[in-house]
């Protein structure tokens, strides 16, 4: 992926993704052959991304947590 927008919180880079920078064809192209040549770091990424995504993306988790913002901000209001 790009640094751009959102995407920074979604990959860190090395664990479960990699990053190249915007426009860099050449970058992405080396990172997308790093992954076809290492299928086991390709998994490794893959499974890293999947546990992050449902640690801190969580659909469940983040209509409690603005369930509970809102909460919050009514009683102090």
């Amino acid at each position: 992926m790009t640094p751009v927008g959102g995407n920074t919180e979604l990959v860190i880079d090395g664990e479960c993704g990699l990053v190249v920078p915007a426009g860099d064809e050449a970058a992405l192209a080396l990172a997308l052959e790093r992954l076809y040549e290492h299928p086991q770091e390709r998994k490794r990424m893959g499974e890293a991304a999947r546990v992050r995504i449902d640690q801190h993306f969580n659909s469940d988790e983040t209509v409690r947590q603005t369930v509970a913002l809102y909460q919050q901000v009514m009683t102090e209001a």
